[in-house]
């Protein structure tokens, strides 16, 4: 995680910091990045946490915000948010659940489903068309200035499970330009969030490297849903109890199993060697 992390302030946090670094190498600013890994391996949080970092504006997103049953509905609001994120850069846009928001076109049917008409406008926002109409009256070199602030200021940033099944159009260079798995967390990783979930529980006689030892494969989500069960054991117990221990964690342990299986773990490694876990494109 650490990497990823390093990674991602390179990607994004220097760009909008420090874009005269860029400029100075002649070095494009990414466009977008993309997360994918298990559900519930803090995704949302890295991005989240970047944006506080770097002190950018943040718009999330996700296909229930999106999507409208009214006609046209659902593009106008891609148009809006990639609007607002301009007006507002530097700008971050979260795109949660990125493969239910566009998904794959499909080359076999006459008529585009609103996923498609969303993945189109996705496309020519990212490519910069949004900016070209909104400055279209503007003269020629001051478009030209605004369009690029407008593309060097908003990184997207996406998160999906499911890396396969998004359109090969939006993965190539030029629109997510980087693309990172995000794997669940390691023994190290698991102890640091078991202390930020149980830094303000009273607890006793609890070694957290312990717990995290026993936590293989456990996702952050999982984690937390093993501080809750752990807390609700102690109170099972005793309903007056004043102090959580290691051994309601223990309880809880022998009947809980990760959300994440070996198998699944294999398939995105698999995808992880395809994309380049950590490399830009």
């Amino acid at each position: 995680m650490k990497k990823i992390k390093e990674r991602l302030q390179m990607c994004i946090e220097r760009p909008l910091c420090h874009p005269e670094v860029f400029q100075r190498v002649d070095f494009p600013c990414p466009r977008g990045v993309l997360l994918f890994g298990p559900p519930g391996c803090c995704k949302t949080t890295l991005a989240r946490g970047l944006a506080t970092e770097c002190n950018a504006n943040f718009f999330a997103a996700s296909p229930a915000q999106i999507y409208s049953p009214y006609v046209g509905e659902s593009e106008k609001n891609i148009s809006e948010l990639f609007s607002q994120a301009r007006l507002c850069a530097p700008s971050i846009i979260f795109l949660d659940e990125l493969d239910s928001l566009v998904g794959c076109r499909q080359f076999d049917t006459k008529t585009q489903n609103i996923g498609e008409k969303v993945l189109s406008v996705l496309l020519n926002e990212m490519d910069g068309f949004g900016a070209r109409s909104k400055f279209a009256r503007s003269s020629s070199n001051l478009k030209d200035k605004m369009m690029e602030r407008c593309s060097d200021e908003v990184i997207v940033v996406a998160a999906t499970n499911r890396p396969d099944l998004i359109d090969d159009a939006l993965l190539r260079p030029g629109r997510f330009d980087v693309i990172l798995f995000v794997p669940p967390p390691d023994i190290e990783e698991r102890e640091e969030i078991l202390q930020t979930i149980t830094e303000s529980v009273p607890m006793k006689d609890i070694n957290l490297k312990t717990i995290a030892q026993k936590t293989e494969h456990f996702s952050g989500a999982d984690l937390k849903n093993l501080y809750q069960k752990a807390a609700l054991n102690a109170l099972r117990q005793d309903v007056s109890a004043k102090f959580i221990t290691e051994e309601n964690f223990v309880d809880v342990l022998r009947s809980m199993q990760p959300s994440i299986t070996r198998q699944q773990i294999e398939m995105y490694e698999t995808l992880a060697s395809k994309y380049g876990p950590l490399t830009t494109r």
